[in-house]
This record gives structure tokens, C-alpha cells and sequence, in this order.
């Protein structure tokens, strides 16, 4: 069964995203194992801004969602917090509460979760943002999206990189095959 569009995604992003699905099924093991997912934590900032806007980086992140070149990880703190935020009168307007519903289910499910069991606080000076450079530990994610990067100045020496969204889509394409 077909998961319901979220109407951020219409038209020919979202055929793309399901061809995908459906061609990553039927692939060959070896294909699979050629096709190494890149896992990101995207923060929430990341999201907000995808649905605000459809002109700039972080919407164009978002409609990959789902295909080979990344997958994001969530905990269920930053599904919370993405939920709280989301659910916020007027901060996304033009969208429905249901929308916003189909919207953070499908990101939920083209994403891992992860378990954090070892907290790393205090490292940086918000702990929401803590919460964010915990489930990168976690998830063994190299990047954290993000448009704050000052607030996770100091991860490098934990070999994570914050970058913004038009930096890693930059990443993302120079590393196709």
C-alpha cells in the first residue's frame, strides 16, 4: 500500500521518490551494497524552512527525501521536538494540522532510528542542540544539517561536520558516482 503524498512534495519530485522506492526493492544485493546511504541528522530549523519556502536549499532537500543519496536518523526527542515545533500556530502557515501529520509521517519513515544511550551534555550551549549532536553520535552521522552552524561550533573534534543545507546537497552531488 501507498503511503498518502505529503502535500510538500507534489508532481514529479514525489514519482521520483517513489520510483525509487520501488527500484531500491527490486534491486540486486550487490546493487544494494553499492548504494551506501549517507546518514544526516537534519535539524529541525532544516525542516521549517522547507515548508515555508519552496525556493531554497532546504526544500530541495527535502525533496530527495527518501532516495539512495541520504537517510536521515531520528530519536524519539528529536521526532518530539519536531512535533512540537510543527504543531505551533502560524509558524507554517499554508498547510493543515493533517498535512503537517502526512508530512512528518513520511519523514519519519523514510528515516532510521536510533537509541541514544550515552549522553554527551553539556557540549554545547543548547541543549536542544545537544540532543541533535547526541542522536549524530548515535546514528554514526558525518553531518549535521543544520542553518545554525555557530551553534555547533566545537563537533568537528568529534568527526561530525554542521553544514547547511545548500553545503551538503553540494557534498551530495560531488560524491554521485
Amino acid at each position: 500500500m501507498e503511503s498518502a503524498r505529503p502535500r510538500a512534495l507534489q508532481g514529479r519530485a514525489w514519482r521520483d521518490v517513489q520510483r525509487q522506492k520501488i527500484a531500491s526493492r527490486l534491486a540486486p544485493n550487490d546493487e544494494d551494497a553499492r548504494l551506501a546511504f549517507v546518514r544526516v541528522v537534519i535539524d529541525t530549523n532544516v525542516l521549517v524552512a522547507a515548508l515555508r519556502s519552496r525556493r531554497g536549499a532546504s526544500f530541495r532537500l527535502i525533496q530527495i527525501l527518501g532516495s539512495t543519496l541520504f537517510q536521515p536518523a531520528i530519536s524519539p526527542p528529536l521526532c518530539l521536538e519536531y512535533e512540537d515545533v510543527f504543531r505551533r500556530p502560524g509558524l507554517v502557515t499554508g498547510y493543515t494540522s493533517e498535512d503537517i501529520g502526512d508530512f512528518l509521517d513520511y519523514f519519519l519513515s523514510v528515516s532510521v532510528e536510533c537509541r541514544i544511550h550515552f549522553l554527551w551534555r553539556p557540549h554545547l550551549p543548547d541543549p536542544k542542540d545537544d540532543l541533535v549532536l547526541e542522536l549524530a553520535l548515535a546514528a554514526s552521522a558525518p553531518y549535521i544539517v543544520t542553518h545554525n552552524t555557530r551553534d555547533f561550533q566545537g563537533v568537528d573534534v568529534l568527526g561530525i561536520r554542521a553544514v547547511t543545507p545548500d553545503e551538503f546537497l553540494s557534498i551530495l552531488s560531488s560524491t554521485k558516482l
